[in-house]
């Protein structure tokens, strides 16, 4: 979580919209759970 928080700050400093801040975000989270759910799919089938 606290990463979360260091990510929200960076994005206040230059006085980023709040929609695109969220969005970041969430493509941040999805790229960041997305291999790992490829991986553990691809060994559930092996």
């Amino acid at each position: 979580m606290m990463q979360l928080q260091v990510l929200r700050s960076t994005f206040n400093l230059p006085g980023l919209c709040p929609f695109y801040q969220m969005t970041v975000t969430g493509l941040i989270i999805v790229a960041a759970v997305l291999p790992n759910r490829i991986v553990e799919t691809r060994r559930g089938r092996a």
